[in-house]
C-alpha cells in the first residue's frame, strides 16, 4: 500500500495563461489598473491533498478440494482520495462600478474576518452575513461628488467544499489450465455514496445585484463534483 499527503499554497494575481478564465472558478475582467487588487490564492490552489491505496490478499481456505476453490485467491483493494476545497470569489452582479466592458466585475465588502464565512456541507454554502454591498464613495475637491466604490473583499477569499472519494474492489484469480486463468473483478466507485459538492456556480457567486439587493440564490450549491455510487464488474481470460 501507499500513503501520500501534500500541503501546498499558491498565490498569484492571475491563474490564466491567456485572457479570460482558464479554470471553472476563474474570474474574468479582474481590475488591470492595480494588480494588488487581484492578488490572492491561485485558482488551482489545493491546500491539502491526501491519498492512500492498498491491496490485501484474503485468507485462503485450504481444505475442501474443488468445492471450495471459489473461496480462494481473493484480494481486496481500496483507494481513498481526500482534499480540501477549491477557492472561489464572491462578487457583485451587474456593472455597479460602471466599467462598461463585456466582463464587468465588482467585489462585495468583507465585514467579518475571524471565521471562514462558509456554512460547511450544506446547500446554502456562503455565509452572506460576512459581506455587505460596497455602496458609494464621496470624492472631489469639496467632497461633493459621489461614485461607486470597489468592495474590500478580494479574489479567491473563500474555499469550496472538500472532497472525499473511496473506491473499493474485489478480485479473484482462478487457474483453468497451466496457461489459462480467469480473473473476476468487482469494483465500487464512491462506495459510501458521499455527496461531493462543486463550488457555487458563477450565478450563485453573485451575492448582491447591481442595485445592492441580496440575491435569493447567493452561495447555493447546485452541482456535484463526483457521481454517485457506481458498480462495475469484469471477467477476464488471461493466457
Amino acid at each position: 500500500g501507499k500513503v501520500a499527503y501534500t500541503w501546498s499554497h499558491s498565490i498569484d494575481d492571475s491563474s490564466s495563461a491567456t485572457s479570460g478564465g482558464s479554470f471553472s472558478n476563474s474570474i474574468a475582467g479582474l481590475p488591470a489598473f492595480d494588480l494588488t487588487l487581484d492578488r490572492g490564492n491561485s485558482d488551482f490552489d489545493l491546500r491539502n491533498v491526501f491519498s492512500a491505496n492498498g491491496v490485501m490478499p484474503l485468507p485462503n481456505i485450504k481444505k475442501g478440494g474443488a468445492y471450495t476453490s471459489i473461496l480462494r485467491n481473493w484480494s481486496l483493494n481500496n483507494i481513498f482520495s481526500i482534499r480540501s476545497g477549491i477557492p472561489f470569489t464572491p462578487i457583485v452582479g451587474g456593472d455597479s462600478l460602471g466599467l462598461g466592458g463585456t466582463s464587468t466585475f465588482q467585489y462585495p465588502d468583507r465585514i467579518v474576518h475571524n471565521r471562514p464565512c462558509t456554512n460547511g456541507h450544506t446547500i446554502n454554502y456562503i455565509d452572506t452575513t460576512c459581506f455587505a454591498f460596497p455602496g458609494t464613495v464621496t470624492y472631489g475637491p469639496t467632497n461633493n461628488l459621489h461614485g461607486p466604490r470597489l468592495g474590500t473583499s478580494r479574489r479567491n477569499t473563500l474555499s469550496g467544499p472538500g472532497l472525499f472519494f473511496w473506491t473499493a474492489g474485489l478480485m479473484k484469480d482462478q487457474q483453468i489450465t497451466e496457461r489459462v486463468r480467469m480473473q473476476f473483478q468487482a469494483q465500487a466507485f464512491n462506495v459510501d455514496n458521499h455527496t461531493n459538492f462543486a463550488d457555487p456556480a458563477s450565478a450563485q457567486n453573485q451575492i448582491y445585484s447591481v442595485s445592492g439587493a441580496l440575491s435569493g440564490t447567493a452561495g447555493q450549491l447546485t452541482s456535484t463534483a463526483t457521481t454517485g455510487r457506481e458498480l462495475q464488474f469484469a471477467l477476464k481470460v488471461l493466457f
